[in-house]
């Protein structure tokens, strides 16, 4: 019984820093996506891409991209430390 229930812990235990380390490559990747959202949007003004329709597409897939990383850092908040504990 008490194999079973270290077992058990120990699996939990896992689960979590699993969790966390989703949680951690989530957030990570979300910066990535709106640093390159930045350098997309910075690189096409600089160009003066902005005074064509490409341009404002370009500025327009950025802001979506952005909107991106910010859905996919809030879904990993989200379900951080959603663990259900054993009773």
């Amino acid at each position: 019984m008490l194999r079973m229930n270290l077992l058990a812990e120990t699996s939990d235990a896992i689960r979590e820093q699993a969790g966390l380390l989703r949680l951690a490559l989530a957030l990570i990747a979300s910066q990535l996506m709106i640093i390159v959202a930045v350098l997309v949007a910075l690189a096409t003004s600089h160009f003066g891409l902005g005074d064509n329709p490409l341009g404002w597409l370009l500025y327009l897939l950025c802001l979506l991209w952005a909107g991106a990383a910010c859905t996919l850092f809030g879904l990993a908040m989200g379900g951080a430390g959603t663990r259900t504990p054993r009773v």
